[in-house]
């Protein structure tokens, strides 16, 4: 798949002409299970839990890293091995679970851009003008920076307020310079945060930390996206990483990856791989198609019921149509246009997706 790719001239998005990044690279896990009645007959057919690595360009919906694994491997290393195969000027969005400063520097190093958000309890500080000084002249380490207040910030900030931070340092090592954005939740989304907080704590009978519960009111995003991007356009951009939950439901609940049958080991690796062939074929022409309807219709379709239309239905008519005649995938595409023309929204649509309202310039 990756080779094939590598081979296709994709068009990406119009909208996304003159921005400073070349695509919108999201990754983030899920998991095909055995289910709990079922995991004690499970171990003769060997079936275990995998988990699943997916990053995909929501510009060109390209696949741009995959990995299928029997162990629970830790996201945030993972996230790390798809940093050598970036290429200038690309575009990474992720969420919590991939949060590693030394991950976010090697994106930078490669010439890439990172947004992620960061952690209640990251330690977050400014370069101090007058550091203490031992007798010699040498500037005392551990007065070179000084700690931001990031609870007495946020008691400050009014619900639905955007606030950044100048020249602000991420790590207690590391130091790291990037852009720091937060903004405040309202008074509901704060108590829907406090209520997942206790149901985690509860889970996992582990007391969350103060500051976690103290910052429960505000969301912190770090980037090293250029200053043309204003604070506003950035939560807007943060909010594409929403688009791989959804292929991740159709994956689960179209694509029926949920259903799970007693079969040997093999049987099962065929099923899981050969789902989410088809969810690759499905998400890669959706996305282009989208692109093709933008362009030539002005219309913004939804990519969600693209995929679900192309994988339950369109791939297998295609499938038929190639065995019967040469010009399949014209008819194909056209047909497939037709269909997805008619559940557009308007042209311009003040309810568009988050793609059509980024302006940078």
């Amino acid at each position: 798949m990756f080779l094939a790719q590598s081979t296709l001239q994709l068009t990406s998005h119009l909208e996304a002409k003159d921005w400073p990044f070349t695509s919108i690279r999201v990754i983030d896990a899920t998991e095909a299970s055995v289910p709990d009645r079922l995991k004690a007959r499970a171990r003769k057919t060997r079936q275990t839990p995998v988990k699943i690595q997916y990053e995909f360009d929501v510009l060109t919906g390209r696949l741009t890293f995959f990995h299928l694994d029997f162990k629970k491997l830790n996201d945030a290393s993972m996230g790390t091995k798809r940093v050598p195969f970036l290429e200038e000027k690309e575009l990474c969005l992720q969420d919590l679970g991939y949060f590693r400063i030394q991950s976010l520097q090697d994106i930078q190093e490669q010439g890439s851009y990172f947004l992620s958000k960061f952690r209640s309890n990251a330690y977050l500080a400014f370069e101090n003008p007058f550091p203490d000084q031992y007798p010699n002249g040498e500037a005392i380490q551990n007065t070179l920076y000084h700690k931001i207040d990031l609870v007495g910030l946020s008691r400050n900030m009014k619900p639905g307020e955007i606030l950044e931070l100048e020249e602000v340092h991420f790590g207690l090592k590391a130091y790291f310079p990037a852009r720091c954005i937060l903004l405040s939740r309202d008074e509901a989304q704060t108590n829907v945060r406090l209520d997942w907080i206790d149901r985690r704590a509860s889970k996992s009978c582990k007391k969350p930390l103060a500051i976690v519960r103290e910052m429960a009111g505000v969301i912190g995003y770090m980037t090293n996206l250029p200053e043309t991007v204003p604070p506003e356009r950035v939560l807007e951009l943060y909010r594409l990483r929403w688009q791989i939950e959804l292929i991740f439901k159709t994956l689960k609940s179209q694509l029926k990856m949920k259903q799970f049958k007693l079969v040997k080991l093999e049987r099962w690796l065929c099923h899981l791989y050969g789902t989410l062939l088809v969810l690759l074929l499905s998400q890669l022409i959706a996305y282009q198609l989208r692109n093709l309807i933008w362009k030539e219709e002005a219309k913004d379709i939804s990519e969600t019921v693209a995929i679900r239309s192309i994988a339950r239905e369109g791939l297998s008519r295609l499938y038929e149509d190639f065995r019967h005649k040469k010009k399949a995938f014209e008819a194909f595409i056209h047909s497939m246009s037709c269909l997805l023309i008619k559940t557009a929204r308007k042209p311009h649509s003040a309810q568009g997706t988050a793609l059509n309202r980024l302006q940078f310039t």
